[in-house]
């Protein structure tokens, strides 16, 4: 639910049986997951930079670049879920995985992210690139916390 969740942050609709790794340790100790890898198709990706400037000045393709990003699974009773609802869904029917959600939801990480973008990327990028992808995480973990609320506010009416 956590790389769900950090996969509609970053637009990665990629995530396949072959994009996870299990670290098995040859003494003791658990399996775990291993850290993210194979999340190229995210961040605009296959955009030039030409239309970077262009998404930059135009909030309206934005936005539809972040709602055509779509989930690589499914949701049994719709088709073509987007994926927040997505999301939305999960925290709402699977009360043991809010948490997983939650953590995304707070202002720190996306700050945090935000800052390590500048300090660690911005030399390998154009600084138009940079800010694109900066505006699309305020607006992606914006539209998270807005989905979560509206799961919520339902849950507390019943």
């Amino acid at each position: 639910v956590e790389m769900l969740t950090f996969d509609a942050l970053i637009g990665h609709n990629d995530r396949h049986p072959y994009n996870w790794g299990v670290i098995v340790p040859i003494k003791k100790g658990a399996p775990r997951f291993s850290p993210v890898y194979d999340t190229a198709r995210a961040f605009f990706w296959n955009v030039p930079e030409s239309r970077v400037k262009q998404m930059l000045s135009d909030q309206q393709q934005l936005a539809k670049y972040i709602s055509n990003c779509q989930p690589p699974i499914g949701w049994d009773t719709e088709q073509n879920v987007a994926f927040f609802r997505l999301i939305g869904l999960i925290w709402c029917h699977f009360a043991r995985y809010r948490r997983n959600v939650d953590k995304f939801l707070s202002e720190v990480p996306l700050t945090n992210t935000l800052k390590m973008i500048d300090r660690e990327f911005s030399h390998l990028m154009s600084a138009e690139r940079c800010e694109l992808i900066k505006r699309c995480l305020h607006q992606r973990q914006q539209y998270l916390a807005q989905t979560v609320a509206e799961f919520r506010a339902k849950e507390e009416l019943t």
